[in-house]
C-alpha cells in the first residue's frame, strides 16, 4: 500500500464513457463520483505463470501439475488446456505496451516454477532467466507488487 493513501478496500474502480477512470466513494465514503483517483494510487493488474505464459514445454520447461491435468483427458470439460493461453512467454513485450497504453503503474507477476527448476532440483533453467530478465527490462519502470 502506498503511506498516506486511502485502503484500496474503499475504492470502487469503474469505467465511464470517455472520461476515463475515476474513483467512487466506498461504503464508508471518501472519494466522490467523477473525482480523479487519488495521485498515489496504484492501478495496474497481475497474474499467475500457468494462467498466461503457455509455452508449456519450450525452452526447457518442466511438466506441472496443471500440465498433466490439462493433458488428462476427461479432467477438463472442453479438453482445453495451459499449453498456449495467452501465450505471454512469447508476447510479453506487447502485454506490456498494452499494460502501459492503459497507464498502469504496477504488476504483480509469477513465473511457473517448472520453467525455472524444470525437474524440481538440480540446476535452473538459464533460459527461465532470460525470459524472466528481458520481461523484467520491458517492464520498467511499473512497480511490482510482493505478495
Amino acid at each position: 500500500m502506498v503511506p498516506n493513501s486511502p485502503p484500496i478496500s474503499r475504492i470502487i474502480v469503474a469505467v465511464t464513457g470517455c472520461s476515463g477512470l475515476r474513483a467512487v466513494a466506498g461504503p464508508r465514503g471518501g472519494c466522490a463520483l467523477g473525482d480523479p483517483f487519488p495521485e498515489r494510487l496504484l492501478l495496474g493488474c497481475g497474474h499467475g505463470g500457468v494462467q498466461i505464459e503457455g509455452a508449456w514445454n519450450e525452452d526447457g520447461k518442466g511438466e506441472s501439475i496443471w500440465d498433466r491435468f490439462g493433458h488428462t483427458p476427461g479432467k477438463i470439460k472442453d479438453g482445453s488446456n495451459g499449453d498456449v493461453t495467452c501465450d505471454h512467454y512469447h508476447r510479453y513485450r506487447e502485454d506490456v505496451a498494452l499494460m502501459r497504453a492503459l497507464n498502469l503503474n504496477s504488476y504483480r507477476f509469477s513465473v511457473a516454477w517448472t520453467r525455472i527448476q524444470p525437474e524440481g532440483v538440480g540446476k535452473p533453467n538459464p533460459k527461465a532467466w532470460i525470459f524472466t530478465a528481458g520481461w523484467w527490462m520491458n517492464c520498467s519502470p511499473l512497480v511490482f507488487a510482493r505478495w
